[in-house]
């Protein structure tokens, strides 16, 4: 192999010049490709020492490529689930439906966000009357020691009649039944600010009017529970 100087290695094609310019630490014949030299200093062959290097190299920047990638990678975000909101009856229910004496209270929330206190089946008024049976009063005695624990909370009665008698009489009448608890509730404490009166006659039956036993179900009066912010 001859060097631009004149001077020659082995381990290069005949022919073929190496110049002074090196890629990589490895001389470059005048045909453009790296060719084996031995370096006078050490003995060694200079591309082969080239070429280790470049290995080492190349290892190197896979390496830190992959440090960088996985590196990069961002920590998973775990997913919360949101809490459900709170009931904001839930006090109140559990209330109404401990009562020792045996005369607890079912509920149920409607659409409108108010609570419906429900009476028991047999807690309605003879016929053409608004007087409250003796079995519904443990019932209203429940009701109002919730209220006097929770001044928060307003109540709206609304009473109803069957579909016997005159329409306007059945209204006025299903007014005096809701009427009626409301008396009942204040004698026990409660103050009469908090309590709304309405009667709807014989609107919105819950049971047949055809028979007895349905007309007596729709002699009723309903506890609606709001309460104040």
């Amino acid at each position: 192999m001859e060097l631009g100087n004149g001077r020659t290695f082995p381990y290069s094609r005949p022919g073929v010049k190496i110049s002074r310019n090196f890629r990589g630490g490895a001389p470059i014949g005048t045909d453009g490709a790296p060719h084996c030299a031995i370096s006078r200093k050490t003995g060694r062959t200079v591309l082969g020492n080239t070429l280790s290097r470049m290995g080492v190299a190349v290892m190197a920047s896979a390496l830190l490529g992959a440090c960088s990638y996985f590196g990069a990678q961002k920590e998973p975000v775990a997913v919360v689930n949101p809490t459900p909101p709170k009931d904001p009856w839930q006090t109140i229910k559990a209330d109404l439906a401990s009562d020792a004496s045996g005369a607890a209270l079912t509920t149920s929330t409607l659409d409108d966000g108010s609570l419906k206190v429900n009476l028991p089946a047999d807690a309605s008024f003879d016929k053409g009357s608004s007087a409250i049976k003796v079995g519904t009063q443990p019932s209203l005695y429940v009701l109002s020691q919730m209220l006097s624990r929770h001044p928060e909370v307003r109540v709206e009665l609304i009473g109803y009649s069957d579909n016997s008698g005159d329409a306007d009489f059945n209204v006025e009448l299903s007014k005096n039944r809701a009427r009626s608890v409301s008396e009942y509730i204040v004698a026990h404490g409660i103050d009469a600010s908090r309590i709304t009166v309405e009667g709807r006659g014989d609107a919105d039956p819950v049971d047949d009017n055809n028979s007895a036993a349905g007309r007596a179900r729709n002699r009723r009066v309903e506890i609606h529970l709001t309460q104040t912010p």
